[in-house]
């Protein structure tokens, strides 16, 4: 394949799982020999100086809150000035700004990825109709799993044969070492009988915190040992931070911010727990399997095509908050049962969920485009 020059267009490069893959992907197609650029609406910080240590050039924007006319030209300049010849745009933002852009700079060869959806996505009719005209103009349309493949068929009417799914994937590599367990939760203040659930999430409305608050009191109440430890920012926080307070529960929960030694800390956990709303691929779902922490998740989007309930991590519907209570119970006192779930989940990432894997089908599908022009 010969070099390319490519240009990743996001909304932003905060700490998150889709904003970690476009800086893998970028990260890995520079080091394959082609040229690219990651263009931001929002700031670079944090991952954003990560893809500049490797040689991607960053364009953060520093885009305001509303729609900003100015910016499709702006990127379009940016297009032109770096002489790219294929776009990838990414979720709702960079595929309005970014292919409209492309377009404006006379670019044809645009790739676009669904990285998941927001569950009032269904009353945005104008964004709809914006999108529905645009992923017409894409020349490769992918979707993170077949739960979101279908949804986008839904939405937009577009045929289910013409959108690709490439699951997200990691660097299992990465989070294979374990044998800093004991150093990291001595010097967080663990004891050795603390069972220590976790969750890696930005603190929003769809990743569910206040649900898991609810369902770790219950557990406290016959396991008063047990700690809950949130890795991850946003601007629920200080709700949360009160919620855990009212609950009574404060002193069990440590909430740890946003964090870039992730792979350093999960594992201090015994348990994962992710309770979204609605998911694609989850990043922190994978990393967490990845090290062998048995994973507990949500019934919800693309989790289902990760996790094999029971055999490689649990699922359960969000419906039933006793059902979350009993099967965490059964989990926590069953060390047998820990060990080999997490011992299937671990092969289930390595075999299925490779970051080298996601590298592979997102070339080929480069490789595809570059042909069709």
């Amino acid at each position: 394949m010969n070099p390319l020059r490519i240009l990743h267009i996001t909304h932003s490069l905060n700490i998150g799982g889709l904003e970690r893959v476009v800086v893998d992907l970028a990260k890995g197609f520079k080091k394959k020999g082609h040229v690219v650029s990651i263009c931001c609406l929002d700031g670079k910080d944090p991952l954003g100086i990560e893809a500049e240590r490797v040689g991607v050039k960053v364009f953060p924007l520093n885009k305001k809150p509303g729609i900003a006319w100015s910016l499709p030209h702006r990127i379009a300049e940016i297009i032109k000035a770096e002489q790219i010849n294929l776009i990838h745009t990414h979720n709702e933002a960079g595929l309005i700004y970014g292919s409209t852009a492309a377009l404006f700079a006379g670019v044809r060869r645009i790739v676009h990825t669904e990285h998941g959806k927001e569950s009032s996505y269904d009353r945005k009719k104008v964004i709809r109709i914006i999108e529905r005209y645009l992923l017409r103009k894409v020349n490769g349309v992918v979707a993170v799993s077949e739960d979101l493949r279908t949804k986008i068929v839904n939405w937009h009417g577009l045929q289910n044969d013409k959108i690709h799914v490439i699951s997200n994937g990691i660097d299992i590599v990465s989070f294979g070492r374990k044998e800093a367990r004991k150093v990291k939760r001595s010097k967080m203040g663990f004891k050795d009988e603390n069972f220590v659930i976790g969750n890696v999430a930005s603190l929003l409305f769809l990743k569910n915190h206040n649900f898991l608050l609810g369902i770790f009191r219950e557990l406290l109440k016959e396991l008063p040992t047990l700690k809950l430890v949130l890795i991850g920012d946003g601007p629920l926080r200080g709700d949360l931070e009160f919620s855990a307070m009212k609950m009574g529960i404060s002193n069990n929960v440590l909430f740890l911010g946003p964090r870039k030694d992730v792979v350093e800390l999960l594992p201090i956990l015994d348990l994962f727990v992710l309770p979204s709303l609605t998911e694609g691929i989850s990043l922190s779902l994978l990393e967490a399997m990845a090290a062998g922490i048995p994973v507990v998740a949500s019934a919800v989007g693309g989790n289902s095509e990760i996790i094999e309930s029971w055999k490689n991590g649990f699922l359960i519907p969000l419906e039933s908050e006793e059902e979350w209570v009993r099967t965490m119970k059964t989990i926590i006192q069953n060390i047998d049962l820990r060990r080999s779930v997490s011992k299937m989940a671990e092969q289930t990432v390595a075999q299925r969920f490779s970051l080298t894997m996601m590298m592979d089908r997102y070339e080929r599908l480069y490789h595809m485009v570059n042909k069709e022009q």
